[in-house]
């Protein structure tokens, strides 16, 4: 999915509790867990019980959502690129409602909280930049940081909050690595022709990356930031790691596929045909549940990752871009 770019934004930080309400909603057992579907298409965001598939709400959060995180402490957040508004919605995941935009650069893609949650790092690839900002009053902190290789687009920050992982989208793709705390560019990465997604495991131990043009996932050591493997696979708008087996899922959208890849075999275990346009989409910490968004669809299907069987499928919004799982928030 490629943003379409507007001039036309909402640069307006409320960041209070009140604001616009989700237009439909279940107000039953708010605590359980959740999982937010960005739907770039209607400018909506639909909360789903991942357990149930019921519709807990839609909550209209503006122009084109895609990218989305989510933060527990201090309080709990969710945060939306609306990437052709130039801004990022916060929703109050318990509220189910908006909770405040802040005002970013142009085409935000994707976003990604400090791990204390008072800051919101950003992509802005039409200006080539990641940006942060504070999340308690909206403003910018420190200046955009530039990366002069191509549009960075999706991005993570590692377990310990020192680095993050920017997927930088051109011709001859990277992954650039940025000193949270120096504001600066540790190092560029080559990863191939125009990557499409980038993903970690929970320790941080690796970052894989995939290239769309060549059909391979370049994997990389979290610590040293070096190439430690490259696998040839099927690749496409999203890529997934397992947390706790040796599973890539690469949403291979071209074919409607997502090909489930061993890389300690270097093989393909399984190919997943359950709906068109699999792009970015999400699995639970456990590794049990798969979410595969499909945007041509309209829907999530959730697959049990031991069977590779669709348990599930679930309507949402128009043309879904990305999916976020929240867990229970407690009482």
């Amino acid at each position: 999915m490629t943003p379409r770019f507007s001039a036309s934004a909402t640069l307006l930080a409320l960041l209070t509790l009140s604001g616009f309400s989700a237009c439909t909603r279940d107000d039953t057992n708010q605590t359980n867990a959740m999982l937010f579907v960005s739907n770039y298409g209607d400018d909506t965001v639909s909360v789903l019980d991942p357990e149930t598939g019921r519709e807990r709400a839609i909550i209209e959060v503006g122009e084109s959502p895609l990218g989305l995180d989510v933060r527990y402490e201090p309080k709990p957040a969710v945060a939306v690129a609306n990437s052709t508004g130039n801004q990022i919605t916060l929703i109050d995941p318990v509220r189910l409602s908006i909770a405040g935009r802040i005002p970013a650069g142009k085409g935000p893609t994707d976003v990604a909280f400090s791990r204390d949650g008072t800051k919101l790092h950003s992509t802005s690839p039409y200006d080539r930049t990641v940006d942060t900002f504070s999340v308690a009053d909206g403003q910018r902190v420190g200046e955009p940081i530039e990366l002069s290789g191509g549009k960075p687009t999706r991005i993570l920050l590692s377990p310990d909050g020192t680095r993050l992982f920017v997927l930088v989208t051109a011709l001859e793709g990277q992954v650039a690595v940025i000193d949270t705390n120096e504001r600066k560019v540790l190092k560029t990465i080559p990863v191939g022709p125009y990557p499409k997604d980038i993903t970690m495991l929970p320790d941080g131990s690796r970052v894989f990356a995939s290239s769309f043009d060549f059909d391979k996932v370049t994997a990389i050591d979290g610590a040293t930031l070096e190439i430690v493997a490259t696998y040839e696979m099927g690749t496409g708008e999203g890529l997934l790691a397992h947390p706790r087996k040796p599973l890539l899922y690469a949403m291979t959208a071209g074919f409607n596929e997502v090909n489930v890849f061993d890389y300690e075999k270097r093989e393909t275990v399984a190919v997943l045909e359950l709906g068109e346009w699999p792009t970015r989409s999400a699995i639970t910490p456990d590794g049990r549940f798969l979410f595969l968004v499909h945007e041509d669809s309209d829907n999530v299907v959730k697959v049990d990752t031991s069977t590779n069987e669709m348990v599930q499928r679930m309507a949402v919004g128009k043309n879904p871009g990305d999916a976020l799982f929240v867990r229970p928030l407690g009482g």
